[in-house]
């Protein structure tokens, strides 16, 4: 792409005629389709990228989508295509639109049960029709793993926002100094957010901003792994729809909750009165989980484990 950016698009863009595949392709990268092993080839050296692509790549993918075949995403493809291709042919007719999830309800809810830790599913089993990702409050719920480049970005996007409150909004500005001086930076800009609201701080929809350290994360898997197989399951399924305790009124809190299945809400007294008991001690661990909507834990779908919700 060339010129500046009042012009045309079509007056940008770089013709390349008698364009012809390069000769030597230095790199193979072998990939493993079923119980077959194909190879792409590129050269590192070229001045256009050009692979020499298996076509059964782009036809075993979803929808048959077109990607660029680097060392990256084939890494991807082979982690998760077979799988969410398998689970789109099942699924997609089932989920494609609002209506569709409400006259499939039972049989999404079914499958749900029997999703585990690690578990790859698809994002629109498992919100709520017309929802799409529902942490009501990506701001206040998302976090990012310190050190990662999402953090760093982050952290760059906070530094402009700062410069402009100091600019445009001075009320805003010194507020959010006073706030440094007693609280935690998350904890400052969620009070700012209560006073001012997003709008006013000129954050985009769906701003994440905390950043978070790995003792602040709560390692969910081996928790539990430690539980007796009784209540094992029941509070994998607690800690994906109630998340991690901050005080006993979120204990109490978890059987009202909207969302929790009608197979949680329907355990005896007793057993409930003992998964409170177990949920009321992950008040003392970390406040945040990997966030994966396919199993206990809560990654957001493609990006890498970077980012938590508490």
């Amino acid at each position: 792409m060339g010129g500046n950016e009042n012009e045309d698009w079509e007056d940008r863009l770089l013709i390349f005629e008698g364009l012809k595949e390069i000769e030597n392709y230095d790199t193979q990268i072998p990939v493993r389709l079923g119980d077959r092993e194909l190879e792409i080839s590129y050269s590192r050296y070229a001045d256009v990228g050009q692979f020499r692509v298996p076509i059964e790549i782009f036809k075993k993918a979803v929808k048959k989508v077109f990607f660029p075949p680097n060392e990256r995403n084939l890494k991807l493809y082979q982690k998760f295509m077979p799988k969410v291709q398998e689970l789109y042919e099942k699924w997609w007719d089932k989920i494609k639109s609002s209506k569709d999830i409400q006259k499939n309800k039972k049989e999404i809810e079914e499958y749900l049960k029997t999703l585990k830790p690690g578990d790859i599913t698809l994002l629109g089993l498992i919100t709520e029709g017309g929802q799409g990702l529902a942490t009501a409050d990506n701001g206040r719920f998302l976090a990012v793993l310190e050190g990662t480049a999402e953090a760093k970005r982050i952290e760059e996007g906070l530094a402009e926002f700062e410069k402009k409150w100091q600019k445009k909004e001075p009320k805003i500005y010194e507020k959010y100094q006073k706030l440094l001086k007693d609280y935690s930076r998350n904890e400052a800009i969620d009070l700012l957010r209560k006073k001012f609201g997003e709008d006013k701080l000129d954050f985009p929809r769906g701003f994440i901003y905390k950043i978070i350290k790995k003792e602040d994360i709560f390692d969910v898997a081996p928790y539990l792994e430690s539980l007796e197989p009784e209540i094992k399951n029941i509070m994998q399924k607690v800690i994906i729809f109630g998340g991690i305790p901050e005080s006993d009124e979120d204990v109490k809190h978890l059987w009202k909750l909207s969302n929790l299945p009608k197979d949680l809400q329907e355990l005896a007294k007793g057993l409930k009165e003992k998964i409170e008991s177990e949920y009321r001690k992950l008040k003392d661990e970390g406040n945040w989980i990997t966030f994966t909507r396919g199993g206990e834990a809560k990654n957001i779908f493609w990006f890498p484990l970077d980012r938590y919700i508490g």
